[in-house]
Order: structure tokens, then sequence, then C-alpha cells
């Protein structure tokens, strides 16, 4: 695994479409409607297939028609359609222009595109509405990071995990751009913290021994290594 950005779909949630199950279910089938909110864990086609259907009934409006475009965009998102996942993420800000949520996620999809200053620009817009959006620092964070700036990406780093001091992805990510910059001790230790976060994080294994190789820890690099590919067998191959 190299030392840039991971992709982070983890920071694109599914909205709650709350208060209309009961008058938009009879518009379109209850599974749809289950499908669209991700209840019992639907494939992104389900998802897709559950919002259209919730759309297309035409019973929802306003702020809640904005979360059902922007659980759609969720999962084009998913499935690396990214320009779908924009075109459903505009819908729902033009429905809502003060949904945060929509804001963040149309942000990820932009860095996912590599359009980092399009990105930043709607995590901005996110931040104006959410001013404590820990995954928006995060996303755009990623953003700064794949525009090389560096220092800019280790704040909004460090300001997600203020915000969310349990950001395992926000201190790897943040071990990651010490990585580039050769700090190396600064790097382990935001590695070490992500680990005790989640000990199934197997990036940060291999992050990590890609760290103590580079100080000369050959021992160190080799057990972080092991550890890697015991989660993740194929991991650096």
């Amino acid at each position: 695994m190299s030392v840039t950005a991971r992709a982070f779909w983890g920071a694109i949630a599914l909205a709650a479409i709350t208060g209309v199950a009961s008058s938009a279910a009879h518009a379109q089938t209850k599974q749809e409607f289950n499908w669209c909110i991700g209840e019992g864990n639907p494939t992104p086609a389900q998802k897709i297939t559950g919002c259209t259907a919730v759309i297309q009934a035409g019973k929802l409006k306003g702020k809640r028609l904005a979360f059902t475009f922007s659980n759609r965009g969720v999962a084009y998102y998913e499935r690396g359609e990214y320009d779908r996942a924009i075109q459903d993420f505009e819908q729902a800000i033009a429905l809502n222009p003060k949904y945060a949520l929509a804001f963040n996620n149309r942000c990820a999809a932009y860095h996912d595109k590599g359009e980092y200053d399009r990105a930043i620009q709607d995590c901005n817009q996110a931040l104006k509405l959410n001013p404590k959006y820990a995954d928006a620092f995060f996303n755009r964070g990623l953003s700064f990071q794949g525009k090389s700036q560096y220092d800019r990406a280790i704040q909004d780093y460090n300001q997600a995990i203020k915000f969310d001091p349990k950001y395992a992805d926000a201190l790897f990510n943040r071990g990651n751009t010490y990585q580039v910059k050769g700090q190396y001790d600064r790097a382990i230790q935001n590695y070490d913290q992500a680990i005790k976060l989640n000990p199934n994080h197997a990036g940060a294994y291999y992050n990590r021994s890609l760290a103590k190789k580079q100080k000369g820890d050959q021992a160190g690099a080799e057990a972080d290594l092991a550890a890697a590919r015991k989660i993740n067998p194929n991991i650096g191959r």
C-alpha cells in the first residue's frame, strides 16, 4: 500500500429519510424503500433501485427528496460512478442548499475523480454550514494531500481528529502525510494511535512497517508487515 490517500467511502453516510415510511411506502414497495435508506445491508445496485423508485413515486419534496437523491448518489459513488453520483448530489443541493452532507459527498466524488480544487470548494462549503464536520475536514485534507500541500492536509486531519478523537482513518492519513514529509517518528506515532483504535487496520500496520524500515528498524518492519498480511494477505504485493 502506498503512503498516499486512501479511498474514503466511509465518509459518505446514508441519510435517513425520516418520517416518510408510512406515507411513501405505498407508492413503491416496502423493500425498495428499505433499500434506499440502507436497511438490511443492500448492495449499491439495490440502493439505486430503491431510491429511484422513491424518487419516481413523486411523494417527496424539499429536504426529504434531497435525502433520497443524496442516498442514491452514495450508491453510485460506491460503484465508482462518480459523474452520476455528482449529478445526484447536485440535485440534493438544489433542493436543500444548506445540506452539508451533500456538499461533503460531492467533495468526496470530486476527490476520487482527481479534481482536487473542486473537491476543496465543496468541503469548504460543507464546513461553512457545519464548522465541526470531522468528515469534511478529513475529505478536504485528502484533497490537499493529493495536491501535495502536506501542511494544509495535516491541519485538516488535526481538525478532524479534534472533532472526532476516535477517527482512525484521519490518524492513518496524518501518518501517511508525515511519512511523505520524511518525519518517520511522527508517522509511527499516528499509526500507533490508528492501530489502537482499529486493531484490524492493515494499512496502518503496513505503512508503519515502511516507516520503521526507513528508520533502520528491520525487525520491527518485518513484524508489522507480518501483522498487516495476517489481516490482508495481499497488501503490498
